[in-house]
């Protein structure tokens, strides 16, 4: 330890081997005297990128803050929520089903004198009401929420004057007067008896059933249950598909469905293999095939002085009848000559076609 002037001050020796630099800021004298040198500066253009990087985080910063209000506004109103709820349940529950009523937005109903609009405007609501799975206290305040102009003003005058502003009026006896109002006695019974008429005619099965099930609410009398259904949607099938369905005695209108249209698409694909096998048979020569005459029993030729007088390009007879349910063949006629016990010949009781008494008398 060496000590230099009157003062007695310690002054650390310096070590040789130190070789430490000192850490001095841009601009500032370092111990020995000298500044340090510029060039330990940033370039300019690393600055600007520097200043980017700054307001980038200035920006998330900002975003993050706002997120935060956003978080905490969310939470009271959740909160303010859960307070109303507990403060009025009933309350609360009313106005979130409304929310999702709401949410699925229903079709709006004005009064137009058209049944079918109304109608469609009914079978819309109910749908809604199985979606969000409505009681049944609540349909009417929602489906009447929906009611606009004409239909909001008849809709206030009824609640009025027939319900005496009731709150537990329920959704039957609603359907019930807005029937009235807009379904007039003419057009429901005009309606009524287009389904007492209805027939399947040209439509597809499918058809027939979208048509059957849009009008059978305006005979209930005539679909009372499952069973009466069935039996009335098959009288009006075509006559070759009732002829087969209505034997098999369905107890459900599903079941009854499902049978014409396994038959239906059985006749059109037979129908189609039929035409296919028409147009790939090569043309008959002349001469080569003959009037056949076609009966109860198996072809038999003409005479041979009518045999060639007449030729035909046709498909037999037989391919067109469908089998019998009794003799299990296919013939023509409405009623089985087999099953009466016929002669397949004369068509007469008490002998057998083998046993034709004028066929033996030819023969002799």
């Amino acid at each position: 330890m060496a000590f230099r002037g009157t003062w007695s001050r310690s002054v650390p020796e310096m070590n040789p081997t130190d070789v430490t630099p000192e850490l001095n800021t841009p601009g500032e004298t370092s111990v020995q005297g000298a500044r340090t040198d510029q060039a330990d500066l940033p370039p300019p253009s690393e600055l600007g990128s520097i200043l980017q990087a700054f307001q980038g985080v200035a920006q998330v910063v900002q975003l993050l803050a706002q997120n935060q209000v956003a978080t905490q506004t969310q939470m009271q109103e959740v909160l303010a929520l859960h307070r109303d709820q507990l403060m009025d349940p009933d309350r609360s529950r009313g106005a979130l089903l409304l929310e999702r009523f709401r949410r699925i937005k229903p079709p709006i109903f004005k009064g137009e004198n058209s049944p079918s609009i109304a109608e469609s405007w009914i079978r819309e609501i109910e749908k809604i009401f199985r979606a969000i799975r409505c009681p049944e206290e609540d349909k009417v305040p929602l489906a009447t929420s929906t009611l606009q102009d004409r239909a909001d003003m008849w809709w206030t005058s009824t609640l009025r004057n027939v319900f005496g502003e009731r709150e537990d009026v329920s959704w039957k006896d609603f359907l019930t007067v807005f029937r009235e109002r807009f379904f007039p006695d003419l057009v429901q019974e005009k309606l009524e008896q287009e389904f007492l008429t209805l027939t399947q005619g040209s439509l597809s099965v499918m058809d027939y059933e979208a048509r059957f099930s849009e009008l059978e609410k305006f005979a209930p009398h005539i679909c009372a249950n499952e069973r009466r259904r069935a039996a009335k949607f098959v009288r009006g099938l075509r006559g070759y598909l009732r002829s087969r369905i209505v034997v098999q005695d369905h107890q459900t209108l599903a079941a009854a469905v499902r049978a014409a249209c396994l038959l239906e698409d059985e006749q059109e694909l037979r129908l189609e293999e039929k035409g296919v096998s028409l147009r790939t048979c090569p043309t008959p020569v002349a001469g080569s095939v003959q009037k056949r005459k076609y009966g109860p029993s198996s072809p038999e030729l003409l005479p041979a002085d009518q045999q060639g007088t007449e030729m035909i390009h046709a498909v037999p007879l037989r391919a067109m009848h469908f089998v019998c349910p009794q003799c299990r063949r296919r013939h023509g006629g409405a009623e089985c000559w087999k099953a009466l016990g016929k002669c397949f010949n004369c068509g007469e009781v008490g002998h057998r076609s083998r046993e034709f008494p004028k066929s033996k008398n030819q023969d002799a």
